[in-house]
């Protein structure tokens, strides 16, 4: 069913043919010119505050042989017709900002095959270009908040016409320098085209048809020399060939990037080579973005595709975190030489559905991260590259099996993770399992479940720990990167109150109640994952994502009372573990 706002775009666009078509005097058999006269209404985009659509109109170059095409804008009473490019070789997707400050639309500049997003700012001005990309932009769109833009795009190479030399100026298709105010302007015809040469047909990415082997050879390039010929097709898929594209070559996959207006900068999404994204479709708050998924070029006989969440956070700002980190750390140390400076630690989720695993381990490589903790599988490939650089691994582990495995795989620490943990936990108490781990492997041992105070710590250490793992603990203080209202959760929490499932992830973990309910979710009956699914990838198990929206908690919210600052609560803590240890009188 067509919406109001639709009808109303194609009567203003339409408008004029009907008129015409009312006033013409008799029918004619068609000609030639009725083609290259024709004009061709398409893609109106209808501007945030409802006032202008914006819109394509194509036409045809006798001369050119070519199609040529601008964008031009209606007010939302017909009366007002602004162009605001002028005609060029595929013009394009006009699409607003959702804060109306911009129209951007696609542009092929002269002598390439590769289509540009040209910004035109409705303050005034000519069109920039946001990008300058050597890939084939497939689509784009805008985030709510106006500040970024997630693009399609397929790995490409740069074509140029022979013969053809760089655009002299402005090419075709940038912002018309002549273009009228929309305040105050009446309709105007299209200015000339600019001719453009026209472009090479490319018969594919990456793969060339080719003549069978008792064709004529391949005429002289020069003297004595002949070119080779093409390599044959393979065809390995029932979706080898289309429209446009040509054959569809082997690693020619569309992926998601993200696009800084501000800066340029574009940054890599989704990079995983067996699978294709398209459609991406921003979330209200410009966190998220939900996309379709298949791993072929398109549908194939089964037509399988997916919709797949992902945090619009590009891997790359691992990269600028650790930076960041490594820096001020090291330039604390530079200013107080006699410091104790504590080594940090990133976390890493070894398993496949994590999509950001091989990045952010090269990350960790590349800042020397000097701990790195890891779970689920035996990370055999991570402790190879951590020692590379004298980095050490802790694995978590919630049972004897799994941390035989980790032994073997040469960690240097192995975390049991017990009864109460936050997170992803198991349901062994300390006794046992430390006691469990220590038989069969000499290495330190990390103790986490339930501990929130300077005694808990003294416990650890008494039942054969060499280390104390508090995470939930330190959620609850000023330097905690987490929302006040998870905080607060936090301190009104009981023991009680956190519930242990796998829906979230697949695997067992400890979250809390409070979180679990404003999900919309029953925190007394959740139903238990399918544990072949699970997804610890940038979209997740479930719409509601664990961490983000489920938040992860321990049994130690019983010792939680407060938000402080880390320092306070290390020096109250230190001050409990030497009054637990006076208070034994051995």
């Amino acid at each position: 069913m067509k919406t109001p706002t639709t009808l109303l775009v194609l009567s203003l666009l339409c408008l004029a043919t009907v008129q015409a078509a009312d006033t013409s005097p008799s029918r004619r058999p068609l000609t030639p010119d009725d083609y290259y006269n024709t004009q061709i209404v398409s893609e109106p985009q209808v501007s945030p505050d409802g006032k202008w659509v914006a819109y394509v109109v194509s036409t045809n170059d006798r001369d050119a042989d070519e199609s040529r095409s601008a964008i031009w804008m209606v007010s939302w009473d017909g009366t007002q017709q602004v162009q605001l490019t002028n005609p060029g070789h595929d013009i394009s997707s006009p699409r607003w900002s959702r804060d109306g400050r911009y129209l951007s639309y696609l542009n092929t500049p002269a002598g390439t095959d590769k289509s540009q997003i040209m910004l035109f700012d409705r303050r005034g001005g000519e069109a920039r270009a946001l990008t300058t990309v050597t890939d084939d932009i497939q689509s784009y769109e805008w985030s709510p908040d106006s500040k970024r833009l997630v693009l399609v795009m397929e790995p490409g190479s740069p074509k140029i016409a022979a013969g053809v030399p760089g655009p002299p100026g402005a090419p075709p298709g940038q912002a018309n320098p002549t273009a009228p105010n929309p305040a105050n302007t009446t309709p105007k015809p299209a200015d000339t085209a600019t001719d453009v040469p026209k472009q090479p047909t490319d018969p594919g990415k990456g793969a060339t048809p080719t003549a069978p082997a008792s064709s004529v050879p391949a005429p002289a390039t020069a003297k004595g020399a002949t070119e080779a010929p093409p390599k044959p097709i393979v065809i390995d898929s029932m979706h080898f060939k289309e429209d446009k594209d040509g054959y569809l070559a082997t690693g020619h996959n569309r992926h998601l990037y993200l696009l800084d207006v501000e800066t340029r900068k574009i940054e890599p999404l989704t990079t995983d080579p067996a699978f294709n994204e398209d459609l991406p479709a921003w979330s209200a708050d410009s966190h998220r973005l939900a996309f379709v998924r298949t791993r072929e070029k398109g549908s194939d006989a089964d037509a399988m595709e997916d919709i797949d969440l992902i945090d619009a956070r590009p891997a790359a700002q691992l990269d600028d975190w650790l930076a960041e980190i490594t820096g001020e750390l090291a330039a604390y140390s530079r200013a107080n030489p006699q410091a104790r400076v504590a080594p940090f630690a990133v976390n890493q989720i070894v398993h496949s559905s994590n999509n950001r695993l091989e990045e952010d381990v090269a990350l960790c490589v590349k800042h020397e991260v000097p701990i790195i903790i890891t779970s689920l599988r035996p990370p055999a490939e991570v402790v190879q590259a951590v020692h590379g650089y004298g980095g050490i691994v802790f694995h978590d582990v919630i049972n004897l099996r799994h941390a035989e495995k980790a032994a073997a795989q040469g960690v240097d620490g192995i975390i049991a993770v017990c009864a109460g943990a936050g997170g992803h936990a198991g349901l062994l108490s300390p006794f046992a399992l430390v006691k469990q781990i220590r038989e069969v492997y000499p290495g330190a041992i990390i103790l986490s479940g339930a501990m929130s105070s300077g005694a808990d710590v003294l416990a650890t250490r008494a039942l054969g720990a060499d280390l104390a793992y508090l995470g939930t603990r330190f959620i609850a203080t000023d330097e905690g990167n987490a929302p006040a209202e998870y905080k607060q959760m936090l301190i009104d929490s009981a023991a009680e109150d956190i519930v242990y499932t796998s829906l979230f992830s697949g695997v067992n973990g400890n979250y809390l109640r409070g979180s679990v309910a404003r999900a919309g979710l029953d925190p007394d009956h959740l139903p238990e994952a399918d544990k072949a699914k699970m997804n610890f990838g940038t979209g997740g198990n479930t719409a509601a994502k664990a961490w983000r929206d489920i938040w992860s908690a321990g049994q130690s919210v019983s010792g939680i009372h407060q938000v402080e600052r880390v320092a306070a609560l290390v020096e109250r803590m230190e001050g409990e573990y030497a009054a637990a240890r006076a208070s034994f009188n051995f």
